[in-house]
């Protein structure tokens, strides 16, 4: 008698269960439905994203115009190939948004192929959103091993946004293989990307799609709360990231263990940047972002800035002086009058500060190139 309650019992709790899941699946499918889910079309594209986003956290957006679906690196990095002589300099550019403007704004792209055509030089954007030292560290080691790049100069850009990037999204993310930086992965975006698109490409009939994006939803939502459980007991335990607010707060009033770990990535980076044997000469370039300057409308409802990533290079460089390293301090250069600009150079609104297209190529990108080339003529 006791094993057929105990028998009715589970069966009772299956049934509940099953209907559970049926009724949550058609209210999910008829009133949120599976239509904003981001889905890559081209299946080289697919394995490509999803051998290199186990390590990268993110990739280049597979629908920006300069990703040729053809051409599977530019999910990485573009190339242009200028000089087919060895031995003459090839740069790779390095960073985030910044730099991947300079393929996207098409003004910045013009001015960057023309000097290089000029000068006959190959260079390589490797430029991405978000991109901090800790993914650039990662970035550089693929380029290095899978696509045999070995330029001789570095062009890398530490962006403002680096320091709340990597404390808030990479920290609690990263992988170490025998004590080396391996990856940084990511547990939301680019997992349901690719289990996305696997599956649009796998089944044609959409009730089966539909089924395995909702058995994946809840397994994501299971993880999210997961996630938000530990943050209560434990502030470190958030791996998805912060707001862009909450980001920028870092650098009005950081702690001295935030700076040292911020620190300590961007050395690790330039440490493996400047033990390789073939660079010869790395510039790297930081702009202030339009809080840290006083003669600038600042974004509302942030603060003014009293950390500059800049700050951390300097610092650097004065612990560690080589003559391979270069810095190009924007903030200096405005804070001198060098170089004049206002509120009217940034994108409205924009809490991350990028600059306008106009102003990006003439304030920006023609001061690195000014840089670039008195690197190249250093005997």
């Amino acid at each position: 008698m006791i094993k057929k309650n105990i028998f009715f019992s589970l069966l009772s709790l299956f049934i509940f269960l099953v209907l559970l899941y049926l009724i949550s699946f058609f209210y999910f499918k008829k009133f949120i439905g599976f239509k904003n889910l981001e889905l890559i079309k081209y299946k080289d594209q697919i394995v490509f994203y999803e051998k290199y986003a186990k390590r990268l956290h993110h990739l280049r957006h597979y629908l920006s115009d300069f990703v040729d679906k053809d051409k599977l690196e530019t999910i990485l990095f573009t190339a242009s190939e200028l000089n087919k002589i060895d031995n003459t300099s090839e740069v790779l550019f390095l960073g985030d948004s910044w730099f991947e403007q300079i393929v996207s704004y098409k003004s910045s792209n013009q001015l960057i192929k023309d000097y290089f055509s000029k000068n006959k030089i190959n260079y390589f954007n490797a430029g991405t959103t978000s991109y901090s030292p800790s993914l650039i560290n990662i970035q550089y080691q693929i380029l290095k091993e899978d696509f045999k790049l070995n330029p001789n100069i570095i062009v890398l850009y530490i962006d403002q946004t680096d320091f709340g990037d990597e404390i808030c999204r990479y920290k609690n993310n990263k992988k170490y293989i025998n004590g080396k930086l391996h990856a940084v992965e990511d547990v939301f975006f680019m997992p349901r990307v690719i289990f996305s698109s696997k599956i649009n490409n796998k089944f044609k009939n959409q009730f089966i799609k539909d089924i395995y994006f909702f058995n994946f939803y809840i397994k994501e939502r299971f993880f999210l709360a997961l996630n938000k459980y530990k943050k209560i007991f434990n502030k470190n335990k958030n791996i998805y990231g912060c707001s862009t607010k909450k980001n920028m707060s870092y650098l009005i009033n950081p702690s001295l263990n935030e700076i040292e770990y911020f620190s300590n990535t961007v050395a690790d980076l330039l440490e493996l940047l400047k033990n390789d044997i073939f660079i010869d000469k790395i510039l790297i370039v930081t702009f202030p972002h339009r809080n840290h300057l006083k003669n600038v409308s600042n974004v509302k409802e942030i603060g003014d800035y009293t950390f500059e990533v800049g700050d951390i290079i300097d610092n650097y460089l004065f612990k560690n002086q080589s003559d391979k390293i270069y810095h190009l301090k924007f903030k200096k250069l405005i804070n001198n009058k060098k170089i004049l600009i206002s509120y009217k150079d940034f994108i409205p609104n924009d809490q991350t500060s990028h600059l306008l297209e106009n102003s990006h190529n003439k304030i920006f990108v023609n001061g690195i190139i000014n840089e670039i080339d008195k690197l190249i003529n250093i005997e």
